[in-house]
């Protein structure tokens, strides 16, 4: 397999790009593939005498556009030598100039954007982004929709890049993307960075290294560093600056760190390369990005690879791995974000820190390590004509109906359509059923519908009915042999679909994935589950729904249809119901075992939710005291339990109910004398308190 990456400069100073070019093109050529390189570099440019892969210079290039006319006529002569051709970067001449070209040859090609469609730039730069729309339309649009897929390095960035221009239209993939990491001798390199730089050994190091760029958010480090030393004077610490910094932002941060009053604690080293490079994040305490944008972050990888935790913006689109895998800590991109960063650095124990060192490299190791991300992309381009994953599962494909009951729920509903955009299964319908709100849900949907092949349903009877009618009049108007249940504020992972029909293909009527719990106040990822199957998994979800939301699910149609519809006299627990009756109705369950599912938890008073999940459960164990499913003592006993614990809930502000709700318990389990003993108990604290 012969590759060409086509990029406007492989001049390292462009920092990602180029690198992550190197670094996959290394992992790829140990895994068989030819790899080779155009730019639009001069043939004489120093940067290309040390430059690892063979390299086509067909510049010099001219203007900021970096034109050649060298490389349209190289291009036509040479474009049948390659397997696949891939772009990386957009808005120069080379992105265009390679789809004028392959489109006419008919020879397949992929676009890396590598961030340059993340709707920052248009908020901070909107007469640039003004005049980029004027291109758009016969310039990079074409390129994108012609292309045999465009690869995002994340979900975040697929998302972001579809809110630059409303006019959009691609093959996406989100693909796994990574660094070669650290190697070589850590004390030699260690000692290495000392010789250049000795004013910094014995100081305890925060390391920022990359371009010094506005995005990057290398003023807020400068304010809060000095916010962070005014704390403590005698501070040990001092920031490292590690990168070009001869621009007139670098230039405008030097000012910044005198009128600071910080230049002797401040080093700016400019760009280091090599064991200098990893010398700097061996010697260092912390790495340090604060960044306003920034879509993977290859420095972020190569620090975690090097065992140093980050300290980084929510808007390094890698955050949440990284959250998630306690390797680092995460706050806004402000300055008060930042100098929360370096505080709660500072105060983490010497035991803390050498626990999140530990954590940085298994992040790396499990998400970002160069030879996954080479053999995603290998498997995509050995897959064209680009086809989902999923495709080799069944001929034809079955037909997955997505569905999505909505009250109230244009807030969120975009994310829960955007994460079904995404998804490498593409053979799937969607149908939204509103319940009774009257809020922009329609128009979301409207202009979701507007933007996809594949089709759209929506339904507002005008009244509401509750999630379990509205889940049941979207099953009666799927299409599909499977259906897909996603409730409209939780979103999937781009595979979620995939792996759950991988699952029923091998003998399953209902599956499952693992999930992230999202708490929707905080924004942040509280924790990630993979539930197994247990033995007797009927009997187990009637005892606690391990399965904890139907975003979760994907079942048969054929199942679902022999076990009816969901109970519309259950508001909560509904779900756990019909995945009983299905599994009693003879239907086998399995377990994708990956985290595919983002649940979201909303705020709200903890004792008003505490006390509708007791009353619906109250009402979910009547429901089932004649089940012929279960044992009669299991039937009773968690009746029982049910209405105890709404009872002590209850007690304060209604003891009358509570005491009712005691002495029906006891019915249910008459030997069981605590229920009469706390409706005693009730009774007593009543009368004290009159």
């Amino acid at each position: 397999m012969k590759i060409l990456h086509i990029i406007h400069s492989v001049n390292p100073v462009g920092g990602g790009p180029i690198e992550g070019v190197k670094q996959l093109a290394s992992a790829s050529i140990c895994l068989g593939a030819k790899i080779e390189v155009a730019c639009l570099d001069a043939p004489d440019a120093p940067w290309l005498k040390d430059f690892p892969l063979p390299v086509h210079a067909l510049g010099p290039s001219y203007f900021s556009y970096a034109y050649s006319p060298r490389f349209i006529p190289w291009l036509r002569k040479h474009a049948r030598d390659y397997a696949y051709v891939v772009i990386n970067g957009i808005w120069q001449y080379h992105s265009f100039a390679t789809r004028c070209v392959l489109h006419k040859e008919g020879v397949p090609y992929f676009v890396f954007t590598h961030g340059m469609l993340d709707p920052w730039f248009k908020r901070h730069y909107p007469l640039k982004h003004l005049k980029k729309w004027l291109y758009w339309p016969w310039g990079e649009y074409r390129v994108l929709r012609d292309a045999t897929a465009v690869l995002f390095t994340c979900l975040e960035e697929a998302i972001q890049a579809r809110r630059s221009f409303w006019l959009y239209r691609w093959n996406e993939r989100v693909v796994n993307y990574g660094t070669g990491g650290w190697k070589g001798d850590a004390e030699a390199q260690k000692r290495a960075f000392f010789a250049r730089f000795p004013e910094l050994e014995g100081r305890r190091l925060f390391l920022f290294l990359g371009r010094v760029h506005e995005k990057k958010g290398g003023d807020l480090l400068l304010r809060a560093f000095h916010g962070f030393l005014s704390t403590d004077p005698g501070s040990a610490f001092h920031l490292v600056m590690a990168g070009p910094a001869d621009n007139a932002f670098g230039r405008e941060l030097k000012r910044l760190a005198q009128k600071l009053g910080i230049e002797d604690q401040v080093t700016w080293t400019g760009m280091l390369e090599g064991d200098l490079k990893w010398g700097a994040f061996q010697a260092a305490e912390a790495f340090v990005l604060p960044s306003h944008q920034e879509n993977f972050g290859i420095s972020v990888a190569e620090a975690l690879s090097a065992s140093l935790p980050v300290l980084i913006s929510d808007k390094v689109n890698i955050w949440r791995e990284i959250d998630r895998e306690h390797a680092g800590l995460v706050e806004n991109d402000d300055l008060q974000g930042t100098m929360a960063l370096l505080r709660r650095w500072g105060a983490l124990s010497p035991e803390e820190q050498a626990a999140m060192r530990r954590q940085a490299r298994h992040c790396f190791t499990r998400y970002f390590e160069i030879m996954a991300a080479a053999h995603s992309l290998l498997d995509i381009y050995s897959a064209v004509p680009a086809v989902p994953k999923a495709a080799a599962l069944t001929a034809p494909q079955p037909l997955v109906s997505v569905l999505i009951p909505a009250c109230n729920a244009g807030p969120f509903l975009r994310r829960a359509l955007e994460s079904l955009r995404a998804q490498t299964y593409s053979a799937w319908e969607l149908i939204v059923v509103e319940d009774g709100s009257h809020d922009d849900t329609e128009a979301h949907v409207r202009a979701f519908a507007g933007s996809v092949s594949q089709s759209v349903r929506y339904e507002n009877p005008g009244v509401r009915q509750g999630v379990s009618a509205a889940r049941n009049r979207a099953m009666a108007l799927a299409r599909g042999e499977v259906f897909a249940f996603l409730d409209a504020d939780d979103w999937w992972l781009p595979d979620h679909l995939a792996s759950g029909l991988e699952r029923l293909q091998k003998k399953a009527d209902l599956c499952f994935s693992g999930f992230h719990v999202y708490d929707e106040p905080s924004q942040r990822e509280r924790e990630t589950l993979v539930p197994e199957v247990p033995p007797h998994p009927q009997e187990h979800l009637f005892r606690s729904n391990f399965i904890q939301t139907s975003s979760l699910v994907m079942v048969r149609r054929a199942a679902a249809e022999k076990a009816g519809g969901f109970d519309p006299a259950l508001s909560v627990g509904e779900d756990c119901d019909y995945w009983m009756r299905i599994l009693a109705a003879g239907g086998r369950l399995a377990c994708t075992g990956a985290p595919t599912c983002f649940y979201v938890k909303h705020g709200g008073s903890a004792m008003t939710r505490t006390l509708l999940v007791a009353e619906h459960a109250v009402q979910f164990y009547r429901k089932h005291l004649g089940s012929p499913f279960f044992p009669a003592s299991l039937r009773k006993t968690l009746y029982a339990a049910s209405l105890a614990n709404l009872g002590r809930l209850v007690r304060g502000g209604d003891p009358a109910r509570a005491r009712s709700l005691f002495l029906e318990a006891w019915r249910a389990r008459p030997l069981d004398l605590r229920y009469p003993a706390y409706a005693v108990g009730t009774e007593v604290l009543a009368r004290l308190r009159r």
